[in-house]
């Protein structure tokens, strides 16, 4: 039995006086009920207009590439296979993982062309190993250069967290203004886990001197596909 340290009569008696001075229930600027049920949409700072897709996907690329970012517009099968095969060169690439998203068909045949192994997506201590990791995204945010990857969507959440390098690929019409509108159209019941991946992933934890790739990839490639 161990005996207690301190003099606990004194604590209890800095908590008492704590307690004393709390402000009584019944505040006096209790929570307004929310009338009508709906949010109203908060006035982002923004010239953006979500339904012209061209500024939406040019304002993604400046916002994404001042972070850091690749970004490239993919307009046709040619233009895919030249940016995965530049991402392959930038990382120096041996082992690939990839998800099976649909922004990710017709990748395999493209991977076909070039000296690497294909790993596994579901087994998380392989992909840690891969040099770049494919993956679709559910949508992208314009105004922050942001990509949002789901977890359930993609069959789990390594392939864009493991390795150094992540490629995604996100559709022109999935970018929105911002991230209210983002949030707005995923509807009810929300996913499970969505990840909003806003550049490479940069850390200042260590002396404020900021480091890539310590909690993720140290480089994002985004392909924007018309």
């Amino acid at each position: 039995m161990t005996s207690e340290a301190g003099d606990r009569l004194a604590f209890l008696g800095t908590a008492r006086r704590a307690l004393a001075d709390a402000p009584a229930f019944g505040h006096a600027r209790p929570v307004v009920p929310l009338t009508g049920g709906v949010v109203a949409p908060i006035a982002y700072a923004s010239t953006l207009n979500g339904d012209d897709t061209d500024r939406l996907v040019d304002a993604f690329a400046a916002a994404l590439t001042s972070l850091g970012g690749v970004v490239r517009r993919i307009a046709d099968e040619e233009t895919r296979a030249a940016f995965l095969a530049d991402a392959l060169t930038a990382a120096t690439a041996k082992r690939v993982v990839m998800t099976n998203e649909r922004e990710c068909d017709g990748l395999l045949e493209l991977l076909d062309a070039h000296d690497v192994e294909i790993v596994d997506f579901a087994d998380a201590a392989s992909v840690a190993t891969c040099d770049i990791g494919v993956s679709g995204a559910r949508g992208a945010v314009a105004l922050t250069g942001s990509i949002v990857v789901d977890a359930a969507r993609a069959g789990g959440r390594t392939v864009s967290l493991l390795p150094p390098l992540h490629l995604a690929f996100v559709r022109a019409d999935a970018i929105v203004a911002s991230p209210g509108d983002l949030w707005r159209s995923m509807g009810s019941p929300m996913p499970s886990n969505l990840v909003q991946i806003t550049g490479p992933s940069r850390s200042a934890d260590i002396e404020l001197i900021i480091t890539l790739g310590v909690h993720g990839p140290r480089a994002l490639w985004v392909g924007v596909l018309d």
